[in-house]
Parts: C-alpha cells; structure tokens; sequence
C-alpha cells in the first residue's frame, strides 16, 4: 500500500442530523479503526449532536422569535394581496401559511419565554443524575419537545424531532430532494452547514465520507454533500451508508445524483471499500478496482463487483478518538453494538432490514474484547445489541463470557419468541447484565402471523416473554397493525392479546405496515392481496406505494391505532415507561431501580412504586 507523506488529514467521517442525540453512531467508529489500523489518518465529526446543541439554545431560540415576526410581516402583505385578488377564495384551500403559522405562534407564544429560560436546564438534566427522577424527566422531554417545536418554526412546514425530520412537501424523488436542500426557506441545516464548513475546510482531508443511514438524514445528508462538493472541488465525496444501499438500482439510472452530490457512493459494508478507496484516491488508482461502489464514469454510473464482507472476527476495535462524550444528551452512553449483522432467520415476509447482508456472527471471544475497549478506554458499560436478533444459543454463550471475564457491563438486545429462552438461560442473561429483551411479537391474529412466516411455535411464542418476565428482564414488545388483508376483527385480537398479556407485554412499539421494496413481499404480491405496485412515485424511496385487494381502509387502520393507544393508557395506568422517549432511558432505570420499580411506577400514583425503588437501593 502506498502511502505519501504529506500531513493532510486522509478521511472525514460526518454524521448529518436527524439522528439520534444520545450516543455516537456504530458504524464511524468501527470504519475508523480500520482506517487508522491500515496506516491512515481519520477524524470523525458528529454533525448531529453538534447541531441539536445549536438550535437547542437561548440564542437560537430567541433568534428564531425575531425570525419567524419577520416572515410572518411579509407572508401578511402576501395574504393581504390574494384577498385583494381573490376575496374569500384566499382562504379556500392548502395556501394558506400565514394562518398556518400564526396558529402556532399563538400556541408557542404561551410557553416561549419559558422553554428560552430552561432549554439548557433541560439539555443538563438529560446528562445528569436529574433524569433518574421521573417527574423531572418528563419536565425535561416537555421543554426540549417545545424548544424543537420553536426551533422548526422558522422552517414550517419543516419539523425537527427528536430522532426525525419531517416536511409534508418532500419527496423521495431527486427533482423533490434538490428542491428541498436550496429551499431556504424551509431548510433548516442550511445555514449550520454554512457556519460549520470552515471548520471542515481547514481540515484539508483528502477524502469526506458521509454517512446516511435513514430518511431522517437525507435532505440534510445531501444539502451537505452539495455544499461540499461544490466548494472543495479537491476534495473526493463519498457516500455511505443504510439508505441508499437500498436504491442503488436506482441510482444506477441518476447521473444527475452524483454530478450535484458525491463523487462515489459506497454500498452495503464498508470496512473493505473504504480502506481500497481512500488508496485508489491518494494514488490516483483505478475505481473501479474499489468493490461496492457506485460512481460517474462520464454520463455513465458505474458500478462495481462486491466484495466479500469482512468476518467481524476481523475487524478492528472501534475508535472515538476526538468525539466529545459529553456532548451527548445522556447521563451514561448507551453504545450500539452487534455480535452479528444479517438474519438467521431471514424468512418473515414483511421484513427486509437485513438487505444487502450476509450473515455473520462475531465469536464471543472477539465480543468481549470490543466490550472491554468500550468499557476500559471509554468508560462505557451499557450496550444496546443492534442485531436483527439474538439466538438462545448466541445469547448463553456470550452471557456465559461475559460472567467469566468478571466484564460487570449492561445490555439490551432483540430477539425472537424461540422455545429455546429457557428460564434458566434468561436468570443466566440477567445475571450477565441483560436488562431487556425486545421482542417481534408483530400480531395477536394467528392468519396473520402465519402470513408472516416468523417461524415460531404460535401455541407456546409467550412462554419466552414468561420466563423473561420471571427473570426481571423487561420485556419490550414489538406490533403493528395494516397487514395486507388484516380485518379490523384481527386488529382486536392484537389489542386483546396485550390486554390478556399485561402482565409479561412489559411495554411495547405500535406501528404500521409499509411495504419495502426488498421483503418477500413484493416478490410475491398476489400472495397478500396486493395490487397497483408504484415503483416509480418515490424513486429514492425503500418503501413501496401500493393497494390492496382486501382488509382495513386507511381510515379503520387509524381508528385502531387510537383505539390501541385509548384501551394501553387505561390498562397500563400511566406508567413511567409511556413518557421515557427513548428506550436507551429505559434501559437505564431498569438498571438504576430494577424491573419492579418500573413496572409499577405510575405517573397518577407515583408513591405506588417507592418501595420497589427503597428495596433496589438498601440490597
């Protein structure tokens, strides 16, 4: 490998916003030990964070006050105007932003100068001790829920979340994407990227790779890309990440995507690419030597053979040298980590988050030397599993490791309803540290969940989250509703089913069925009752816009979310976990109070659970 000498900086590895703000994301960190392990120089920017902390100010919200009184004087001269032109008719229709906005201003207006005087309150509370106090927790969440409200306001009908952004008017199309990152007016990264682009600049690196991993980060992802590409012309601009690995066919047909946004596009797993990439860069090498690549060969988009993935056995210890752990809005990280990537399963019809992986399992032995890097060079204890699932035998090995390196860490992890979580194997998990188990338990309909394939035992598939429950491992489980064909009969028997499983459905996700182009699915559409397939309505789009033959209507799949979230709030008697927004939180009072304690705790009747709490700490 040849390498020059010079001191620029090789690799920039940028993680746009919306992500989520409590802890660094994965993949950087593993890309940058290999990079460093191959004799090259890499520096990783978390974009995100540092941009949650600048609209999340005093300043900026007060900032967004003078801002929105501005726009809102010219949007009243141009409503003013239509009345002039058109009488009543101004007020007919989706046109009317000005009352739009000051329908807001008038709600924000009642609590602006309070979330102004708080908002770094808050942000501390959620790196502190402060946020093992529930009442004060839930102070916390209001006042940043707000301050991202006002901060989005200036924006509308932008809206920045917690682990989201929104805009009704974009779609994942290129014409609407471009629109989108040189609309100013509802951009809100726009002018943090202008603010932080020196800083990057100066940095001189011969390659900046971004990584966008969900629709949350494409406009910004991309308004970014642009900017760069744009105004360091030697500067190479890569692409990677979760997302467009899933569109690359697409891609392949949008020269237009690589001439305003990046030079190349790495898809699927990156630890190989990125290493042969930055080499073909500094020695003007062949591209398309570099496996997993996309890229602009004229007005052509080349793309290149896969690679084999490297083992995970293989790959380097993760490094966050240069990220400011403090930065993030969490008293402890909770770090993402995976003893495997791919399925083992790898049949549910409805599922494809394992796409463009093959599955690969790390050793136990080579788990419990990242988790003690994690742990002895970072200070980190707690760890989230990322895997698609955990298997029983996975899961005993690891524990079993995990107790004989006297490791005292904690996690969390995702897993199916197998026989195979034994009591005795779960007591053994919890023993190791497990704290929680999220489970796909997806439907309480039999049909459905034969439709789904999830290849578990249906008459004993509650015996696991039993003996999890047994354990004082919480069980979070996953549902959703609007399977093709689903009846708003079938729905009941889901909302019925938590109600008869109360006691071991610890808490759960509610969603809503979207097709991905990649699932079993839609290899087989007529299978589920699905017709009208519109592959072309969101090129730049995972999921799929389509019809159905049979079941719900839109308008019934909305009646029985409701109806779920009015009969869960009733039965679960507000409970602490209804308002911790992120589930890494629950993890952490699991840890910091136990299992009962959280179980019991009730917003309408706090003192209910004190005793748990009072007999956690005297033990």
């Amino acid at each position: 490998m040849t390498k020059d000498t010079d001191n620029n900086l090789d690799v920039l590895m940028l993680l746009p916003p919306q992500w989520t703000p409590l802890s660094p994301y994965y993949a950087l960190p593993i890309l940058a030990g290999e990079l460093k392990r191959a004799g090259y120089s890499c520096v990783i920017k978390d974009l995100n964070i540092d941009f949650f902390h600048r609209i999340l100010s005093p300043e900026f919200l007060s900032w967004c006050r003078v801002e929105i009184n501005r726009k809102m004087e010219i949007l009243e001269e141009e409503f003013i105007s239509r009345i002039a032109d058109e009488g009543v008719n101004a007020f007919a229709g989706g046109n009317d932003l000005y009352h739009e906005i000051q329908e807001k201003i008038d709600k924000y207006e009642l609590h602006w100068d309070m979330v102004i005087e708080n908002i770094n309150k808050a942000k501390s509370f959620f790196q502190s001790e402060e946020i093992y106090d529930p009442q004060k927790m839930a102070w916390a969440f209001n006042i940043i829920t707000k301050g991202l409200d006002i901060a989005s306001l200036p924006y509308f009908p932008s809206k920045v979340l917690l682990r989201d952004f929104k805009n009704r008017n974009h779609k994942l199309t290129i014409e609407s994407v471009m629109e989108a990152i040189s609309n100013k007016e509802e951009n809100p990264f726009l002018e943090y990227y202008n603010l932080v682009f020196s800083s990057l600049a100066e940095l001189k690196p011969k390659m900046i790779a971004i990584s966008i991993n969900s629709f949350s980060q494409v406009v910004s992802g991309l308004t970014l890309a642009k900017l760069l590409k744009d105004n360091m012309k030697d500067t190479h601009i890569s692409i990677g990440g979760n997302f467009f690995t899933r569109v690359i066919n697409t891609l392949q047909e949008k020269p237009e995507f690589f001439e305003n946004f990046c030079d190349t596009l790495v898809y699927e797993e990156g630890e190989i690419p990125i290493i042969t990439l930055i080499e073909a860069i500094k020695t003007n090498g062949d591209l398309s030597k570099v496996p997993n690549l996309l890229y602009l060969d004229g007005e052509k988009v080349v793309i290149t053979e896969k690679c084999e993935p490297q083992k995970l056995d293989d790959i380097a210890d993760p490094d966050l040298t240069g990220i400011d752990m403090k930065a993030y809005l969490s008293p402890e990280i909770v770090i993402p980590i995976q003893a495997s990537r791919g399925c083992y399963w790898k049949k549910c019809t409805f599922c494809d988050h394992d796409y463009g992986s093959v599955y690969n399992i790390k050793s136990p032995e080579k788990l419990i030397s990242e988790m003690r890097v994690f742990k002895e060079k970072y200070g980190i204890k707690h760890f989230e599993f990322i895997d698609e699932a955990i298997s029983p035998s996975y899961l005993r090995k690891m524990s079993e490791a995990i107790l004989e390196n006297n490791l005292d860490i904690r996690f969390f992890m995702y897993a199916r309803t197998e026989k195979g979580f034994s009591k005795e194997l779960l007591d053994l998990a919890h023993k190791a540290g497990c704290r929680m188990i999220m489970w796909g338990v997806e439907s309480g309909s039999r049909r459905i969940m034969e439709m789904i394939n999830k290849g578990v035992d249906l008459d004993n598939r509650f015996e696991p989250l039993k003996n999890s429950n047994a354990a004082k491992i919480w069980n979070f489980c996953f549902l959703f509703f609007g399977f093709p064909t689903e009846t708003t009969e079938e729905a009941m028997m889901t909302v019925n089913m938590i109600i008869d499983n109360k006691e071991i459905i610890n808490s759960y996700g509610l969603s809503n069925f979207s097709l991905g182009k990649h699932t079993k699915m839609r290899q087989e559409p007529e299978k589920f009752s699905i017709t009208n397939i519109r592959e072309d309505e969101e090129d730049l789009s995972s999921k799929l816009h389509y019809d159905v033959l049979e079941g719900m209507t839109y308008s019934q799949l909305l009646k029985v979310n409701d109806l779920c979230s009015a009969v869960c709030e009733q039965i679960y008697f507000a409970p602490l976990w209804f308002s911790i927004g992120f589930r890494e939180f629950l993890h952490l009072y699991l840890e910091r109070y136990g299992f009962d304690y959280v179980k019991q705790y009730s917003y309408i009747d706090p003192e209910k659970a004190e005793q748990f709490k009072k007999e956690m700490v005297n033990e």
